[in-house]
């Protein structure tokens, strides 16, 4: 983009440069013109009409020189959208492999609670047949003390 930028000075220059010596050239040519026309019409005539053909030049000018100011001003400003862009696709990118990593945690705790769930059930399934009567006599008596209250 800098180089771009850099053609696009040099080329402002080059054009500035040429649209001089394309003056220079013009004015001679009128120059030509006029002692042509000064034997053909009234200088008069040719006068007024090489002051609108300088005055429409300078009209182009200005309308050019605006063009190209408001021309560095939307290059500048879609620059900075296509950063803004950049950046944005790359936090996109990150929080989506964040969501790919929470969903991963998500399932393998899922499985971890659904192994421990097993395990548990194992567990009071081994102490149950040996201490079944003691847990169920403990569970009852917590049963009756919760209705009394």
């Amino acid at each position: 983009l800098e180089h771009l930028k850099q053609d696009i000075r040099e080329f402002s220059k080059f054009k500035k440069e040429f649209n001089v010596k394309v003056k220079k050239l013009s004015d001679e040519a009128m120059n030509v013109i006029e002692r042509c026309v000064e034997a053909q019409m009234g200088v008069e005539t040719f006068n007024k009409a090489r002051m609108e053909i300088e005055r429409s030049h300078k009209v182009y000018l200005k309308k050019y020189e605006i063009y190209h100011q408001r021309s560095m001003e939307l290059d500048e400003e879609l620059e900075n959208l296509k950063i803004k862009r950049a950046g944005d696709l790359a936090k996109a990118a990150k929080y989506a492999v964040e969501l790919e990593a929470l969903k991963q945690s998500i399932e393998q705790n899922t499985k971890y609670l659904k192994d421990y769930d097993e395990r548990k059930g194992k567990l009071l399934a081994l102490n149950f047949d040996a201490f079944g009567a003691e847990i169920e006599q403990e569970k009852q008596q917590q049963d009756n003390n919760k209705d009394d209250k």
